[in-house]
């Protein structure tokens, strides 16, 4: 079995199934600790290296293209006011 990516109603993303030759075992190790954390592995992962599954390939690159307009946009957050 290969891993599977499920997106709930609520927009929470699950991987599902169990790991087989290839698989990256980081990506299941991000999952583990959130999917926050998978949307990282997966943008800095090379493009060449897709996952298996459909869903996850597409996560990836929309990883990716996300990645690439957070560097883009990045702004200098206001200074703080000062202290009364």
């Amino acid at each position: 079995m290969s891993l599977t990516l499920t997106c709930l109603p609520e927009g929470l993303l699950l991987l599902n199934g169990e790991p087989s030759a290839g698989d990256p075992l980081e990506l299941v190790q991000a999952f583990s600790l959130s999917p926050a954390h998978a949307v990282l592995q997966l943008a800095t992962r090379p493009s060449h290296e897709s996952p298996s599954d459909p869903a996850l390939a597409w996560l990836q690159r929309f990883s990716q293209h996300w990645m690439a307009e957070v560097c883009r946009t990045r702004h200098v957050s206001p200074p703080l006011p000062p202290a009364d």
